[in-house]
């Protein structure tokens, strides 16, 4: 569905992950401001860079410890955790 939702939603904007312009009319047709949207990957420039340029919030999921910033979440797990104010990292 993801795949699908996506190439619909970039041929109507004209425009596709991660370019701003994309980002920007997902939000405006949620009535949502960006700084107001989390975007949860794992593509550093699909899902971390490009969102970030849009003014949206983003957080990276790497699975692989030797590959992980600080910043990064190993799990949906952490994403709660971090929502919760304790970093992800209880």
């Amino acid at each position: 569905l993801g795949c699908a939702f996506g190439r619909c939603l970039a041929w109507k904007v004209g425009a596709v992950k991660p370019e701003r312009r994309f980002f920007g009319f997902v939000c405006e047709r949620l009535g949502i401001k960006p700084a107001a949207v989390m975007m949860v990957g794992d593509s550093a420039t699909s899902d971390i860079h490009g969102p970030r340029a849009a003014g949206l919030q983003a957080i990276r999921i790497c699975r692989d410890d030797s590959l992980r910033q600080s910043e990064d979440i190993a799990n949906l797990e952490e994403l709660i955790s971090a929502f919760a104010g304790d970093g992800g990292r209880s």
